[in-house]
């Protein structure tokens, strides 16, 4: 019996990657504008504001960058629930979103967390004490910098195990959806046995 041609790739494989799309663009940059748009709030709730760019200790681009912190915090978690509600129809995209936010965003958490360590009293309004007498040491400090690069190099490590996790997921999704329907034993299954002939008493038919 030949076998069924094998029919062509479903719909969703062809044309369903495009709200996927829409959604990563979203994301990522609306999480770019939202952490701006959220850092002067932030300031404002944790009083944050005081001095200026020519200040030491440094307290205008400290209390500035660890409330941008702040925010990237949010928009990371807010990046990731989306991210885990969409796998399920666009894995692909939905892993991009996860490690292009964590790159985006990982280094100005860290960097905060490293300013929450470093500066007593920051969150109570003391601002007493500080790692960082002058612009140029906080500029240049060397666990600032090796934090964002251990977010980058995390970062290409997560986009490389997603990427071959989405790639073999799609690549199960098509084989099923190429994958022919064998109908053979369905149909021999269905046939049902004849009935045996009356045996013969050597008498024809009246």
């Amino acid at each position: 019996m030949s076998q069924p041609l094998p029919e062509p790739l479903p719909s969703f494989v062809r044309k369903s990657e495009f709200p996927g799309m829409l959604i990563f663009f979203i994301v990522v940059l609306g999480g770019q504008y939202l952490a701006y748009r959220l850092q002067e709030p932030v300031m404002q709730h944790y009083g944050l504001h005081g001095g200026g760019p020519g200040d030491a200790p440094p307290w205008y681009f400290i209390t500035r960058d660890f409330a941008q912190g702040i925010c990237s915090l949010g928009v990371l978690l807010l990046s990731l629930g989306i991210a885990a509600a969409t796998w399920r129809w666009w894995p692909g995209y939905s892993g991009i979103i996860i490690w292009m936010s964590l790159m985006y965003q990982g280094g100005n958490i860290a960097q905060s967390w490293i300013i929450y360590q470093s500066c007593p009293g920051l969150l109570d309004g003391q601002r007493i004490t500080s790692r960082w007498p002058t612009f140029h040491s906080y500029l240049g400090d060397p666990q600032v910098a090796q934090a964002r690069t251990l977010v980058l190099v995390a970062g290409f490590v997560l986009a490389l195990a997603l990427s071959v996790a989405s790639s073999y997921l799609q690549y199960k999704k098509i084989r099923r959806a190429m994958q022919p329907v064998d109908t053979s034993h369905g149909q021999e299954g269905d046939e049902q046995p004849s009935a045996p002939a009356p045996p013969s008493d050597g008498t024809g038919p009246p």
